[in-house]
């Protein structure tokens, strides 16, 4: 009994070993099937490093090629940069110069600002006094245009006696030219008397004409009025006398007063005194001229158209229109 439970426990303890055993062989299946996928995936891993290396020799023949790109590009950025840096130089030396040039200007416009600064403040006291003259003259103004007023009522009132002087003027004249023309032709009647007889001087007749002509010139000399009228003026040198006298239509009675010899006649004569030059204008007809000094006086003689009847013993007074 003894040795059935010992052969049992043997044979417990080998088929106890056997089942060990098998679970051992199991493991160690297990454990190759294990490896060799590992192995497996260790073939496929190293497939897939053989890969990645060609690809990385790949990568690193672009890369060199890059690297020399990037070399070849670094020697020309070096060579930029050189470049560059003297350009940069260049205009900072030009800035630097353009700089000092605007520190001079600077001072120039702080020195002209000074003198503009100067110049203002005299004009504005040169304004100042400008200012006040104005309001000076302001003030003034009232009074210059009463002044103003005043002396225009006063040039008016000289025109109005300077126009009425003239009236006078004229009306002194037209007398005074009557009273010449009345002397002359009496001075002329006797010349035309005398004329008529058979011992006629043309010379001397002549002289006591224009000694008449003088005569009365000086008795109907009167002033002139306070602003004197335009006279005309010759030179010195053109000092003359002309008369020029036209007669029509002169009817002379015989010295018995029976026969009346009518006769028309037209005479013009014209007596210079001692002329130093010719005279600049000539006198028309039916005017006499009488230039005494310098100044000329014109007498205006119109007989035309009237009859003047002159008689031995008596002699009537002729009809003048002037």
């Amino acid at each position: 009994m003894g040795r059935i439970s010992l052969l049992e426990k043997k044979t417990r303890e080998s088929e106890k070993s056997i089942h060990e055993a098998e679970e051992i062989a199991k493991r160690a299946q297990l454990e190759a099937d294990n490896w060799k996928e590992q192995f497996e995936n260790a073939q496929g891993t190293i497939e897939e490093l053989q890969e990645s290396r060609n690809h990385l020799e790949q990568q690193k023949r672009s890369l060199t090629s890059e690297l020399a790109v990037a070399k070849a590009s670094s020697s020309q950025f070096e060579k930029d940069k050189e470049r560059l840096e003297c350009c940069f130089s260049e205009q900072l030396s030009k800035s630097s110069e353009e700089i000092r040039e605007l520190k001079a200007l600077l001072d120039k416009k702080e020195e002209y600002a000074g003198e503009l600064v100067q110049n203002l403040t005299q004009v504005q006291a040169d304004l100042k006094i400008s200012s006040d003259k104005v309001h000076a003259l302001e003030s003034s103004h009232a009074s210059l245009e009463a002044s103003l007023d005043s002396h225009l009522a006063e040039h008016q009132v000289l025109k109005n006696d300077l126009a009425m002087w003239e009236r006078e003027y004229g009306l002194l004249e037209e007398k005074f030219d009557l009273e010449v023309s009345w002397a002359f032709l009496n001075s002329r009647r006797d010349a035309l008397m005398e004329a008529s007889q058979e011992n006629f001087d043309l010379d001397s007749e002549l002289a006591k004409v224009l000694e008449t002509i003088e005569r009365t010139q000086q008795s109907f000399d009167f002033p002139s009025p306070a602003i004197e009228a335009p006279v005309a003026k010759e030179p010195v040198n053109d000092e003359a006398v002309v008369v020029a006298v036209e007669v029509e239509d002169v009817a002379i009675p015989a010295s018995e007063g029976e026969i009346s010899t009518t006769q028309s006649m037209e005479a013009e004569t014209s007596v210079t005194l001692a002329p130093l030059v010719e005279p600049n204008t000539s006198s028309p007809v039916e005017t006499t001229p009488v230039a005494a000094s310098s100044e000329v006086v014109t007498v205006p003689v119109a007989v035309s158209e009237n009859e003047i009847n002159i008689a031995t013993s008596d002699v009537p007074t002729p009809s003048v229109t002037s």
